[in-house]
């Protein structure tokens, strides 16, 4: 086979674009597994969050402090990675989705978590973090 003076270096640029692919794919399989993974974890925790702050509600404890016990127990607790808050849906900003029209907002507790994943291969590609934020509420009624 000949070769042409102008096509040398080819495939030194081919090789450096698959592996920003190859990169790309690894950061969508490692690092999205890892939100999906944080995501589904965060959820389960907020759920146990607001279902031991409206028993504590129920009775007549701190269901603030309860949720946030929680919240802790589970690996989310008020630090640089992650923030946990605990409301009632009466509380003034806080908005919960879900409730029944007649549904009477004082007797529901909402639980908030937000957490920040860090990325390992999403850095190539300019993703340095991604962040979940996930709700639950509770009714705390007798």
């Amino acid at each position: 086979m000949k070769s042409i003076k102008h096509e040398k270096g080819q495939t030194i640029i081919i090789l450096a674009f698959a592996i920003v692919v190859l990169v790309g794919f690894a950061a969508l399989a490692i690092d999205g597994g890892r939100v999906l993974s944080d995501k589904r974890h965060a959820q389960n925790a907020a759920d146990t969050s607001a279902l031991a702050a409206a028993l504590s509600r129920v009775q007549g404890g701190d269901y603030i402090l309860a949720g946030e016990n929680r919240a802790d127990s589970n690996g989310y607790n008020n630090d640089t990675n992650s923030t946990v808050e605990v409301h009632l849906c009466s509380d003034t900003g806080i908005v919960c989705q879900g409730l029944k029209a007649n549904a009477i907002p004082s007797e529901y507790v909402h639980v908030k978590i937000t957490s920040i994943v860090p990325t390992t291969f999403a850095r190539v590609l300019g993703r340095n973090q991604v962040t979940n934020i996930v709700e639950a509420v509770a009714k705390a009624s007798p």
